[in-house]
């Protein structure tokens, strides 16, 4: 590790550069950094400008972007590779959130990805229970042509 401090205010400037044993060396600032500093340097800025570039991925999770309607966030994480059928701590899954939240597009592109369309939250109710508590009769319909099912329904099939 190297450390710079200012030793002199008056041009040309100097610095006092100790590595990692103390050792110090002194060389002018204008004067090219040895080959192991550009180095650093170089492998810094790149991985700075790749993260400027490709992004750090969705800032929120899976869930919370199917609840909120975040169509992007959504299909980021798809692309990711998350498991679009992982429930969260109250075991409801990204399909229950879209579909009890009325966003017609996440229900129909996590449909299109997989998800299951029964799975039972932790009070037992399915996407399709809450589709229908909230109103949101067009994903109702959606959630029935895939086979979706009320919580009732299925105990009635025990299941």
């Amino acid at each position: 590790m190297l450390v710079y401090s200012y030793v002199s205010c008056r041009p040309p400037p100097q610095t006092r550069r100790l590595d990692s044993k103390g050792t110090e060396s002194r060389r002018q600032l204008n004067q090219p950094a040895p080959p192991l500093e550009r180095k650093m340097k170089h492998l810094l800025l790149t991985t700075i400008a790749a993260v400027l570039v490709v992004g750090c991925g969705p800032s929120v999770d899976i869930w919370e972007a199917a609840r909120t309607g975040n169509i992007e966030a959504v299909k980021q994480h798809i692309a990711d590779g998350v498991d679009v059928n992982a429930p969260n701590t109250y075991g409801w899954t990204a399909l229950y959130w879209a579909s009890s939240r009325g966003h017609k597009e996440i229900v129909e592109l996590l449909i299109a990805n997989g998800a299951h369309v029964n799975p039972k939250g932790d009070l037992g109710d399915t996407p399709l229970d809450g589709a229908i508590e909230d109103n949101h009769t067009e994903i109702a319909d959606i959630l029935r042509k895939h086979g979706g099912k009320t919580s009732e329904e299925m105990k009635a099939e025990g299941k």
